[in-house]
């Protein structure tokens, strides 16, 4: 495969993307890119996001979290597979996500490409898997009585 084929490839594998990719600078961690599932997924579109930093759109309830996260983008790039963490929507409610980061290595510098997969309909269906175990356990505990 020539040069320009795998350019064109990775641009389409960016685009189609089914998760959020976002392309981060490394060194203030404000977003460079964005692919048409980032601006789905949190509602605006790419002037919204562009140069925005990461930490307004990706929030945990443990602040160590978002700290770990940053740290992976300015340093490591390994964080693989996170969750508990919420990506903004404008004029929505957060959705949880799963993340992971790695490295780029481009001729601009340091960057790092974030990857967030929706994962709304799997913590619907765990918190309704959840609900049905205490409303059988609640029936058992009643026909025992």
């Amino acid at each position: 495969m020539e040069v320009r084929d795998l350019e064109v490839l990775a641009w389409r594998l960016f685009e189609e993307s089914n998760d959020a990719v976002f392309v981060v600078n490394s060194a203030t961690a404000t977003i460079e890119q964005a692919n048409p599932t980032a601006q789905r997924l949190t509602g605006l579109r790419w002037r919204q996001l562009d140069g925005r930093r990461l930490d307004e759109l990706v929030n945990s309830e443990k602040p160590c979290d978002i700290d770990r996260l940053l740290f992976a983008v300015s340093q490591t790039g390994f964080f693989h597979s996170q969750e508990d963490y919420l990506l903004f929507r404008h004029q929505e409610e957060p959705l949880p996500i799963n993340l992971s980061v790695s490295r780029i290595h481009a001729a601009s510098g340091q960057l790092a490409m974030v990857v967030a997969r929706d994962i709304s309909d799997r913590k619907r269906a765990e918190r309704a898997l959840r609900d049905f175990n205490t409303e059988l356990e609640r029936q058992v505990h009643q026909q025992t009585q």
